[in-house]
């Protein structure tokens, strides 16, 4: 089947899109999925406009309202920062276009409220690029978790650590001035976390949070001292509605032993997973005994058995981080070709339900970590 697909923004995160995108028909699918460039906006049509074409897009415009305009679109991916977001997916939905679009959902709890009232008058099909769920190991430990593998959950530790911003050679940029991001190492990192807290344990009840920036000046352009007003670490203690406590902790300073790492524990056993292990999670009994996982306990879960297909049909890897975009981009397309949505689709719903969190979160930071009920 093929898509007439419309993309704007043309930086870092669009050509990781791109590059599984453009290898499509190397995919060993059910369905052959196939993606016909239309139209790329970017606000830098003269520098981007040799490599558009290069990529096979058919048209470059000057803003996004000239791509709204080609009608014959099946997809618009949004890979633009985050202060541009709320705008291009209100303008999407009044034009009923399919919207696939990088996360965060919006700057604040405000625009994704009216992010979800334009939803409720759209015939947009949607989703965010919460691609972790699409992890091999998380996909599984959402089938273990499903089967009562390790008994009634208790309570759960999530760690997300980066160290880019520890250089204090890294200049200003949008993602570290708040107006444009909507927070720091929180938005950028922590709605990944958020994300995987309710995909895998429940919605949050109330929390605790305290934000810290350690590097409070940065160099713009013209090597001028400019504010950094975002933070670089931040730590939550969330109380879910099912009870469960979770500790969250995110930073973009922290060197050494770096990416994404989740602790489940129940009265049965505990989950680990590592993202520099992808492919599994790590079972453990209440001996406390590191046990084989047994194929028995990851039957019955539509989303763990479509992820792990989509993974199959990758015959050569690009990267785990193009993988995992990849394989989410053609759960979207499957979604349009198949006209119905499956079961754990990181939907602009789910992006609302972050952005209350985050919106607690800050509330909570700025008055001395006092407890935020959602």
């Amino acid at each position: 089947m093929k898509f007439n697909y419309g993309l704007s923004g043309l930086g870092g995160i669009s050509k990781t899109h791109l590059l599984g995108l453009k290898n499509l028909f190397l995919l060993d699918l059910p369905q052959q999925l196939e993606v016909d460039f239309k139209v790329l906006a970017t606000t830098h049509k003269s520098d981007k406009e040799t490599i558009a074409k290069k990529l096979g897009f058919e048209n470059v415009v000057a803003s996004f309202d000239e791509l709204l305009e080609v009608e014959e679109l099946d997809l618009i991916d949004l890979c633009t920062p985050n202060f541009i977001h709320h705008p291009e997916i209100i303008k999407s939905l009044a034009a009923d276009k399919n919207i696939y679009a990088e996360k965060p959902l919006s700057l604040d709890l405000k625009e994704a409220e009216s992010i979800m009232t334009a939803l409720d008058k759209s015939n947009s099909k949607n989703q965010l690029a919460f691609v972790y769920r699409f992890l091999p190991a998380v996909a599984k430990a959402h089938a273990l978790l499903q089967n009562n593998a390790i008994g009634e959950i208790k309570f759960a530790k999530i760690e997300y650590y980066h160290s880019r911003y520890l250089n204090p050679e890294v200049g200003i940029s949008w993602r570290l001035q708040n107006k444009k991001s909507g927070g720091g190492a929180l938005v950028d990192l922590g709605s990944h976390v958020i994300d995987l807290v309710h995909f895998l344990l429940g919605e949050v009840k109330c929390l605790n949070a305290w934000t810290k920036t350690f590097l409070k000046t940065r160099k713009n352009s013209d090597g001028k001292s400019t504010k950094v007003d975002v933070d670089d670490w931040a730590l939550l203690m969330l109380q879910l509605e099912n009870e469960i406590n979770v500790s969250a902790e995110v930073s973009r300073v922290s060197p050494g032993n770096e990416e994404l790492r989740l602790h489940i524990f129940g009265d049965k056993g505990a989950i680990y997973i590592d993202f520099n292990q992808p492919e599994m999670p790590t079972l453990y009994d209440n001996s406390p005994a590191m046990v084989r996982i047994n194929p028995e306990l990851m039957l019955g879960d539509d989303f763990t058995d479509r992820t792990l297909k989509i993974h199959q049909a990758i015959n050569v890897s690009q990267g785990l981080m193009i993988d995992l975009h990849t394989v989410s981009l053609v759960w979207f397309l499957l979604t349009l070709a198949e006209s119905r949505s499956f079961a754990g689709t990181p939907d602009f719903k789910a992006g609302y339900q972050v952005q209350k969190v985050l919106d607690a979160a800050y509330k909570s930071a700025s008055a001395g970590s006092k407890k935020v009920i959602l």
